[in-house]
């Protein structure tokens, strides 16, 4: 089990809504987010939505309507991303050049996988030799 944090900053353009995506977890791994925070340092915005991004389809986990600007926001309860996930932040509603931050720490594990089951073993059928039945006069 490794220890996991990672801190991504952006500058928001302004459109309708701010992505900021944490890396996607690697074949093999599983990552345990324990505290994930969330911050405009600039100016309050009109929703902030914190979610788990699998095969291109977004889940959302927790979200705030109308966050106040240059305030700390977290989420504290274990989220638990399988290989090939990611977590994703979306700040919509923040104005063109606000600062946006999201820190991230958990834990990253390998996944013990089990080992393969045996190959089932194939029985052949034993072929025996009939007795060959002598044909004759009973008598």
């Amino acid at each position: 089990m490794e220890p996991y944090r990672n801190r991504i900053k952006k500058i928001s353009t302004g459109d309708t809504y701010d992505d900021l995506e944490d890396t996607e977890v690697k074949q093999g791994f599983m990552r345990q987010l324990d505290l994930i925070t969330c911050e405009n340092v600039n100016h309050a915005y009109t929703e902030l939505r914190i979610g788990v991004r699998r095969a291109g389809a977004d889940e959302w986990l927790e979200g705030e309507k109308s966050p106040s600007a240059a305030t700390l926001y977290w989420m504290d309860d274990p989220v638990i991303l399988a290989e090939g996930e990611q977590l994703i932040v979306r700040f919509t509603g923040c104005a063109d050049g606000d600062e946006l931050n999201v820190t991230i720490r958990g834990v990253t594990q390998a996944i013990a996988r089990p080992a393969p089951a045996p190959a089932p073993e194939v029985r052949r059928p034993v072929v025996r030799p009939r007795p060959r039945l002598a044909w004759g006069a009973l008598g």
